[in-house]
């Protein structure tokens, strides 16, 4: 949808992320000025947030056209880099570049999912970050009823059980796992009035998801799920 971050219920979805990024590198002591990877970034709305947050040594990386921010909705990206490619799986950055990678509804999306894995363990630092958010829940309510309206855009749905051995087995240790996104946030296919007026009410949605999404059985059936990892070794 055109301008969807005009939502507060979209923008508020990415200052959650922000902040749940920020308050872990700070548990664990990195500093602001370490180097951070939004790869699939697109329009750059997650990158001006955490530049907000001052972190000031972010690049976008996206597959496709060069990226054209919304400079006029969000200056800071005049101080974010940006990159490009139309290769589907190797990243234009030399190995070990980044101390944080951070996937926002992108890994479920990559061709060849084991190979970006690879490259993403490339370009992380010894001991880097690695954040996924938005990574589909194999029992997601929500997902069920996409797929039965032929809605769903997600072909690979993980339990977190899966997606924490298949991370292992692909040089990181996952730190923390959660589920998030038992009440959707993205209603695109309403027309916009109704998402005006689903957005006016964002801060009790968000307030109840987070309690419904960590209660065991109910969390079960949470759309996404998400966790932070490091990086342990290199993969050849």
């Amino acid at each position: 949808m055109k301008d969807k971050h005009q939502f507060s219920m979209v923008r508020k979805s990415y200052l959650r992320i922000a902040n749940k990024i920020n308050y872990l590198l700070a548990r664990d002591n990195f500093s602001k000025d370490i180097k951070i990877l939004d790869w699939g970034g697109n329009d750059g709305v997650l990158a001006t947030i955490l530049y907000d947050l001052n972190y000031r040594d972010i690049t976008v990386f996206d597959v496709g056209a060069p990226l054209k921010f919304d400079l006029e909705r969000f200056p800071n990206l005049r101080n974010v880099s940006s990159r490009w490619s139309e290769d589907l799986i190797a990243l234009p950055f030399a190995d070990q570049s980044f101390d944080v990678l951070v996937s926002c509804g992108v890994l479920e999306h990559a061709a060849f999912i084991n190979r970006s894995l690879e490259e993403i363990n490339r370009v992380l630092k010894y001991d880097g970050r690695f954040f996924i958010f938005h990574f589909p829940q194999q029992r997601s309510w929500t997902e069920f009823i996409a797929s039965i309206h032929k809605k769903s855009g997600h072909s690979r749905k993980y339990s977190a059980r899966e997606l924490r051995i298949f991370l292992n087995s692909n040089g990181f240790e996952v730190k923390k796992l959660w589920k998030f996104n038992f009440l959707p946030k993205a209603l695109y296919p309403l027309p916009e009035k109704y998402l005006k007026y689903y957005s006016k009410i964002s801060r009790p949605v968000f307030w109840l998801d987070g309690i419904l999404s960590r209660v065991p059985l109910i969390n079960l059936f949470c759309n996404s799920l998400e966790c932070y990892c490091v990086k342990v070794k290199y993969i050849k």
